[in-house]
């Protein structure tokens, strides 16, 4: 189970340039954001982005006894595959131009997955696939901590 909040308290502060009242919001980069890899992995990295944010994340590892990996003609002699995990997962979040937790709890966005990790040679490879309202994403990662 994972649960992230986040606000920006300066979210509407403003400067004046050149005469002009112009917000000093952080940009989407660098601000609170939901999608990608880590939160919502159902959206596009950084689709969502506001003052403030909830995500939800349910996950469900499982490390089979079953390893067929280190029995296949190529690879197994080759690489060392001590373990690998499935995972299943379901992410939900959203953000506001407000922090208010009725409103940040309404129209949530929802992302749902799978996926199989593996050890090999010592390193950790991520793979899953995430699908939100708007698209699916496979992605492949080295090196995780999880």
């Amino acid at each position: 189970l994972n649960a992230w909040v986040a606000d920006t308290p300066t979210w509407n502060d403003t400067t004046t340039i050149n005469g002009e009242e112009v917000f000093r919001r952080a940009p989407s980069f660098a601000g609170i954001n939901l999608g990608g890899w880590d939160k919502l992995r159902g959206y596009s990295s950084d689709r969502f982005y506001g003052r403030s944010a909830v995500s939800y994340s349910l996950e469900y590892r499982m490390m089979p006894k079953w390893q067929p990996l280190e029995d296949l003609p190529i690879i197994g002699p080759m690489y060392d595959i001590p373990w690998w995990q499935w995972t299943l997962f379901m992410d939900a979040g959203r953000v506001a131009d407000d922090f208010d937790f009725q409103e940040l709890h309404q129209d949530m966005k929802t992302s749902f997955g799978g996926g199989i990790r593996f050890r090999v040679e010592g390193v950790t490879v991520r793979t899953e696939v995430a699908s939100g309202a708007e698209e699916t994403f496979f992605r492949v990662f080295v090196n995780q901590p999880f």
